[in-house]
């Protein structure tokens, strides 16, 4: 039996409780204190549990500063949430979205977005550190978990679901159990093909003019890295994630001294989880991206944004080299491309795939005892390997089968 037969009374009740225990939502959570007890997640829910201890941490000492009013600074924008909330202990605020009927869950993750970038317009700096997001739901249908995973796991935004529930002593909330919101999606499961990328061959401007010239770029190492930060730094900015690595050219033939292996998680290639599990991509726009993708029977993976982190780097390159990009392959073709002929020099990354890189130093850190290099490219790529699985069936969704052939052939006849 639901707790509220509709949302004017779940929003009634929680006023009325945060004005009665001083602004605590944190006081009406049964199992606030007790997460990691309670739920033994697996690795892949981790960050929904962290996620969770995040947001719990700021809900003391609310004040309410609207109650489903228009907090957009365009009046000609509606942006309602049900509650939002400053908390003056740590100068943090949270919205409290509400939902107490199945048919009203499936905006909940997209306004929380659309709250945040209306609460920044009032507050430019401010942080999604700073901003916590609490959805109160007596239904949680996929749509809404869906939105909600990706925003936890690839946007880093803090969120924490809570579902009321009637106790022997009233009306309570709950946390939700991050299997819950994860519904298996295993984002830690990567194959070759699940990264995408090209070479940037940094070419020594007189080595290709003068043949026996001898390359003297080596004076130009830091420059280089440099270049690697600062495409590191617009990934995160682009909200992307992806890795770079900076490697010394031992192929006796080339003319570029130094390339940049620069490769993202390809985006269009993650589609394919949806085979796995629903034998298509979901929707009607998942229908006809299918079928565009498969007339054109190509995916390369990545979109613009590479090439922008790209730009980022050839700022600096371009001071000591003339950089040329090659080698459109996968992180496969990639690995075998440097084999026998690079001398790695730095590891760079971005996004969740340098939220997982961290995680990975602070493990070895812990095993090994040992001082290192967070730049260090035998790390990087030894955590690289560890996140590919050699066992993954990775599907090319995009190639055309023979029936799709004869299926083209027949309506066109």
């Amino acid at each position: 039996m639901k707790a509220f037969d509709n949302e004017g009374l779940l929003q009634k009740w929680i006023e009325d409780q945060l004005a009665a225990n001083d602004g605590s939502l944190f006081s009406l959570i049964d199992d606030a204190g007790a997460l990691s007890s309670k739920f033994s997640v697996k690795a892949l829910d981790s960050k929904i549990l962290d996620s969770y201890s995040k947001c719990l941490e700021n809900l003391h000492s609310l004040c309410v500063l609207s109650k489903d009013e228009n907090i957009s600074l365009d009046l000609k924008v509606s942006l309602k949430p049900d509650l939002l909330c400053y908390s003056h202990e740590n100068q943090s605020f949270t919205f409290i979205e509400l939902k107490a009927l199945p048919n009203a869950t499936r905006e909940a993750g997209t306004e929380l977005s659309a709250y945040s970038a209306a609460l920044k317009s009032y507050i430019p700096f401010l942080s999604d550190g700073d901003i916590n997001n609490v959805i109160i739901s007596q239904d949680w249908p996929t749509l809404l978990t869906h939105c909600i995973y990706h925003d936890i796991i690839w946007n880093n935004k803090i969120i924490l679901c809570l579902e009321p529930i009637s106790t022997p002593v009233g009306i309570r909330l709950r946390c939700v159990d991050p299997s819950v919101i994860s519904k298996g999606d295993d984002f830690h499961k990567f194959s070759d093909k699940h990264f995408s990328g090209y070479q940037i061959c940094l070419y020594d401007k007189q080595l290709q003019t003068d043949h026996s010239h001898i390359s003297e770029m080596w004076k130009f190492e830091n420059l280089m890295k440099c270049g690697m930060a600062a495409m590191a730094s617009r990934g995160e900015q682009l909200n992307s994630s992806g890795f770079a690595i900076l490697w010394k050219d031992h192929y006796e033939l080339s003319l570029a001294p130094y390339s940049v292996t620069l490769v993202n998680v390809a985006a269009m290639h993650s589609l394919e989880r949806f085979y796995h599990t629903e034998g298509k991509l979901p929707g009607k726009i998942g229908d006809r991206l299918g079928e565009i993708l498969k007339e054109a029977a190509l995916c390369s993976g990545y979109g613009p944004s590479l090439g922008y982190i790209e730009d980022a780097g050839k700022e600096f390159f371009t001071q000591f080299s003339d950089p040329s990009i090659e080698g459109f392959v996968d992180w496969g073709g990639q690995k075998w491309m440097m084999e026998d002929r690079a001398e790695l020099m730095c590891f760079f990354s971005w996004g969740v795939i340098r939220n997982l890189y961290f995680d990975f130093l602070l493990e070895k850190i812990k095993t090994d005892a040992n001082d290192i290099a967070c730049d260090s490219p035998a790390l990087g790529m030894e955590f690289i390997k560890s996140l590919i699985d050699d066992k993954y069936e990775f599907i090319p969704f995009w190639e055309r089968s023979d029936d799709d052939v004869q299926s083209n052939e027949d309506s066109e006849g």
